[in-house]
């Protein structure tokens, strides 16, 4: 509890506002479930102090996709966010937002200052071009079948008998 204290008062010192009034915020919660009154008012005092000098991001949609998700600077947002304002530290950053089938789009927001709010409209994710399956692949071509081979041994049995039977006459 001692430490996030001290890390919000560092972030409020950096000016990363929306970071300090998050963790002064759940230091409080952490004081008060731990009976630490002294700390839960003191937390409770610094993110009061904080919020009227927080920068707000609003994220709008301009048309409901199923299964539109959206990302903050690489992490998940929930859909029930938008149109709500969201804390935000100084600086840039970028917004994502994808749906099956959609083709994704990304955004980004630059914050200068504090207080300022910013919207953002998340455009109509377009359609993603479907190519056709490719047509079936035809069978390899088979080798054409061998030759047939020949059975030889009538032919030379013939011979044979043909040179026996020859030569008999002759001896005849």
């Amino acid at each position: 509890l001692g430490t996030l204290l001290y890390l919000a008062t560092c972030h409020e010192r950096e000016g990363k506002l929306a970071s300090a009034w998050v963790e002064f915020t759940e230091a409080r919660a952490q004081a008060a479930r731990a009976n630490q009154n002294d700390r839960e008012r003191i937390a409770k005092e610094r993110a009061t102090a904080i919020e009227p000098r927080l920068s707000r991001i609003v994220v709008e949609a301009e048309a409901p996709t199923a299964g539109l998700t959206l990302e903050l600077d690489g992490k998940a947002l929930s859909a029930a966010v938008l149109g709500s304002p969201i804390p935000i530290d100084p600086g840039d950053h970028t917004i994502g937002a994808s749906a099956p089938d959609r083709e994704p789009t990304t955004m980004k927001v630059s914050v200068v200052g504090e207080g300022q709010l910013l919207k953002v409209r998340v455009p109509t994710l377009r359609s993603r071009e479907v190519a056709p399956p490719p047509p079936p692949k035809a069978p390899p071509a088979l080798p054409p079948p061998p030759a047939p081979e020949v059975d030889t041994t009538q032919r030379d049995l013939g011979i044979v008998i043909a040179g026996v039977g020859g030569a008999l006459l002759v001896a005849g």
